[in-house]
């Protein structure tokens, strides 16, 4: 602690409310993330190899990240993002609302409405 002319500090105050962290963090929904994936790839016109190179994955692991026995690593789906011009939040959550209008609307003729 240090000494001022206003008394002691400290960095800890009293009465500062405790952060909770939480128990358990939130299951990605893989089967969400692999729908959304084919629609935007439907939705692009491209074979499942093609659209797996375009961001940096072996259509092999792309097969398994569809079937959900892999997840789609960050990474890939910042490349994702980046090369299609979708968000994070399109693939992770389904957030379809900063995605560019005429993309949108050929990607939401490909899913379902559980899978937005």
């Amino acid at each position: 602690m240090e000494e001022t002319s206003m008394g002691k500090l400290s960095i800890w105050e009293e009465n500062a409310p405790m952060i909770s962290m939480p128990k358990k963090l939130p299951r990605l929904d893989q089967k969400g993330v692999s729908a959304r994936l084919e629609a935007l790839r439907e939705a692009l016109s491209l074979d499942k190899g093609e659209f797996a190179q375009s961001f940096g994955l072996d259509p092999s692991s792309y097969s398994k990240v569809l079937k959900g026995s892999k997840p789609l690593k960050s990474e890939h789906g910042h490349a994702i993002a980046e090369a299609w011009g979708v968000t994070m939040d399109f693939i992770y959550r389904g957030d379809l609302s900063r995605m560019e209008d005429a993309l949108r609307a050929r990607v939401m003729q490909n899913l379902t409405t559980r899978d937005r």
